[in-house]
């Protein structure tokens, strides 16, 4: 029986990183996968963020220092399925009155590799889907310098 617990215990503390380590994806979608990123046009995942899930499909979260800006990355997410990574998200936000509005970027990766912007305030019911000319456009005047949407 101590065997068990003691097994029990090890899993407890080191289960999680040992799953991000050596499990289904191991890690191929997080910062490693940064250059293919890049190269897509895609916003890459800085290496000082962090996540809770488990899962195929993480969100990653920047660390609370870099919240204190007025426009910042809030979320990016990943999914994967069956080993194959399927779509990203990317959250960019600016705070005002009344909460944050930002624009989300979505890629996926089908066989069209087809991207759709949107954009979000605390006044609006919903996101509206806007082009990525908009997008652009809206990331400029917030002087969000650190990246360009291709168009």
């Amino acid at each position: 029986m101590p065997v068990v617990t003691g097994v029990a215990i090890f899993l407890t503390f080191f289960g999680p990183a040992l799953w991000d380590k050596y499990g289904p994806a191991a890690g191929r979608y997080g910062v490693k996968y940064n250059e293919e990123r890049k190269r897509l046009g895609i916003l890459p995942l800085p290496e000082d963020w962090t996540t809770p899930n488990r899962s195929e499909r993480k969100a990653w979260f920047p660390p609370e220092g870099q919240k204190k800006d007025s426009v910042y990355r809030s979320m990016k997410i990943v999914n994967v399925e069956e080993d194959e990574i399927i779509g990203e998200l990317d959250n960019i936000v600016r705070k005002v009155e009344g909460g944050h509005e930002g624009v989300t970027i979505y890629y996926f990766y089908d066989s069209t590799h087809h991207w759709k912007y949107e954009f979000f305030a605390p006044d609006q019911p919903h996101h509206t889907i806007i082009t990525a000319v908009q997008a652009d456009s809206i990331l400029h005047a917030w002087n969000f310098t650190g990246y360009r949407i291709k168009k």
